[in-house]
């Protein structure tokens, strides 16, 4: 099971509500054994460059076993992203050689349907309640709302998505760092009465003093989404948020997350994934994270409309807002080439923005 290519693509994945693509980086591993392993990653590549980019990194993992997982998380010299791209692809690899589901490799099979939280909208989208009930009729009560930037304003929406749809809906509200401690604290009452499932990324400031003190002020957990593994023990430390969210590719794969599960998780506080642009293969992996994880019980996120469809596309299934754990082979979802190669996902792959 010993590597011996490794080969990159960059597609391009067009937002649901339009605007600039998103670049996403396929990395297939290959073995002596003549299987392939995907995985992917949000990188900033052009397309002119795989072929120099694959020259340089096939030379660090040409020859290492796909489960030698520990040495691959050890190579500094390639970014957090990639190598958790890589590990993915060497887990899928591993588990379609072994004939099991990547689950099995991380403990077992705990829950065999995960639940996720999606993005619905921001708070001055006119769509807002329309689209809010598009999702519910679905079976999608688990809630991401964006901010529009004012509190008072946001304020409004809620208790408007409370009033229609009732206590039903559990919100996440995503401030994204946009608020002062003096404003949240101002807002507090009104944040309180509506029941949200935690508030994330509440205040401007990083300032760990100022979630503690804001956390005594008021009865609504607080979240933050984590994005650099070397903050994790200062927060944990702190006791300052009652939740992190943290996304596997940011940390460099599922080994480094679940270590940070580990330590957030023997802290007492809670801790969720989430997924931003994928093809399917990274919201696989979090399903089985999830599943082999015990103290992985909130909802994880998929933030990003048209991530929803691809992997609901490349065979994910999904009921109610929970999804199935694949317990095919490997990620349990496979790459088509057919796709791969309608203009849609991947021409035009040169010159487009950064």
């Amino acid at each position: 099971m010993l590597i011996c290519d490794v080969e990159f693509q960059l597609i391009k994945i067009n937002p649901a509500s339009g605007g600039i693509p998103e670049r996403l980086v396929l990395v297939r591993v290959q073995t002596d054994e003549g299987m392939d392993g995907w995985g992917e990653a949000r990188l900033p590549w052009r397309l002119g460059e795989l072929r120099e980019r694959r020259d340089m990194i096939l030379p660090l993992v040409a020859g290492k076993n796909v489960l030698d997982l520990a040495e691959l998380s050890r190579l500094e010299q390639l970014s957090p992203k990639l190598r958790a791209a890589l590990e993915m692809a060497c887990r899928d690899a591993a588990g379609k050689i072994l004939g099991q589901p990547l689950c099995y490799f991380l403990g077992g099979t705990y829950r065999t349907r995960i639940p996720t939280a999606h993005y619905v909208g921001d708070t001055d989208d006119p769509d807002l309640l329309d689209r809010g009930q598009r999702w519910l009729d679905k079976g999608i009560a688990n809630w991401v709302v964006g901010t529009c930037g004012n509190l008072e304003d946001d304020l409004f929406a809620l208790r408007r998505i409370r009033e229609r749809l009732g206590t039903g809906v559990r919100i996440r509200f995503d401030a994204r760092s946009h608020f002062s401690y003096d404003e949240a604290l101002r807002f507090c009452p009104g944040i309180q009465a509506l029941g949200l499932d935690m508030v994330i990324d509440f205040l401007k400031t990083k300032s760990l003093d100022s979630y503690q003190r804001l956390a005594w002020e008021m009865d609504c957990p607080l979240a933050i989404r984590l994005h650099d593994p070397e903050e994790l023990w200062g927060t944990v430390k702190s006791q300052s948020v009652h939740h992190l969210i943290l996304d596997m590719t940011e940390f460099g794969g599922v080994l480094s997350v679940r270590d940070a599960i580990a330590v957030a998780t023997a802290a007492g506080i809670g801790v969720s994934l989430t997924v931003s642009t994928s093809l399917g293969l990274t919201v696989a992996s979090m399903l089985h994270v999830g599943a082999a994880t015990p103290s992985l019980v909130s909802a994880h996120e998929i933030v990003c409309e048209e991530t929803l469809h691809l992997a609901i596309q490349s065979g994910l299934k999904m009921k109610d807002g929970l999804w199935e754990v694949p317990n095919a082979p490997g990620l349990g979802i496979e790459v088509s080439r057919e796709i791969l190669e309608q203009e849609t996902w991947s021409h035009d792959l040169w010159d487009f923005p950064e």
